[in-house]
């Protein structure tokens, strides 16, 4: 408009311009009358030149009302536009740290997941290896369990056979044993009962010979009574007589009756 240009030329101005002019509610004869008013300088252009630049300056400035009342009338919608837009940044920085750690959880399970599979990987390869020994030893077991049922179907049951006739016999013998023994007890008692009556009945007869000795007897003849008395019982054995061996009470006993 004051046609101070500074080092550029009035064509790149316009050429800058003509964007603008082309948002600008302008009739079509003064659109056209533009570009050479505004390319002429101040003191060339003429009333009709500066009546376009008048109008072109008003058409601006009414451009520029509308916009600012578009902005002003607009101001509560981008205030709420700008809160939706600060609440949306917020989500996605809640977002973009849920994504994170999920991104690091899912980062741990793929190495999780790598060194499970490594690991399975070897097992795998145990377990083919093992596969022949494992053979081996189900045969070897195999084997050992038909030796067993043999032993159990053959030498078992031979050897149960013969245990039980072995105790039968034994049985038997044992049997014939203890009624031998029973026989051998009841024979000794009757032994022992026969010759404790026979040497009860020695002593008893030996007690009345001494009493019809009427007549006294001096010291000589009662020590010979004493010794026949001695010389019976050395006769009997200590098993037959047990009850009647000569004590110095029987002597006693003996010469009582003499005096």
């Amino acid at each position: 408009k004051s046609g101070d240009v500074g080092d550029a030329t009035p064509e790149t101005l316009y050429q800058n311009l003509e964007p603008l002019l082309l948002k600008l509610d302008l009739d079509t004869s003064l659109r056209s009358a533009t570009k050479p008013a505004l390319l002429k300088a101040p003191a060339g252009r003429g009333l009709f030149d500066g009546k376009v630049v008048e109008e072109l300056e008003k058409s601006f400035a009414t451009k520029i009302e509308d916009l600012s009342g578009n902005i002003a009338d607009g101001q509560p919608a981008s205030e709420a536009r700008a809160a939706v837009v600060t609440q949306a940044e917020a989500k996605v920085i809640e977002a973009e740290s849920v994504q994170k750690t999920a991104a690091d959880v899912l980062a741990a399970s793929r190495a999780a997941q790598k060194e499970v599979q490594a690991t399975l990987k070897a097992a795998k390869s145990n377990l083919t290896e093992y596969k022949s020994e494992y053979k081996q030893a189900t045969e070897a077991r195999d084997q050992q369990q038909e030796q067993v049922q043999t032993f159990m179907d053959v030498n078992a049951a031979s050897f149960n056979a013969l245990a039980a006739k072995v105790s039968a016999r034994k049985k038997k013998a044992m049997a014939a044993a203890a009624a031998a023994a029973r026989a051998g007890a009841a024979a000794k008692v009757a032994a022992d009962a026969e010759t404790a009556d026979k040497a009860e009945g020695a002593t008893e007869a030996g007690a009345e010979a001494m009493a019809t000795e009427a007549a006294p007897v001096d010291s000589a003849d009662t020590e010979a009574a004493a010794n026949s008395s001695a010389e019976v019982a050395t006769e009997m054995s200590v098993e037959e007589v047990p009850k009647v061996v000569a004590t110095p009470a029987a002597f006693d006993t003996a010469a009582n009756l003499g005096a």
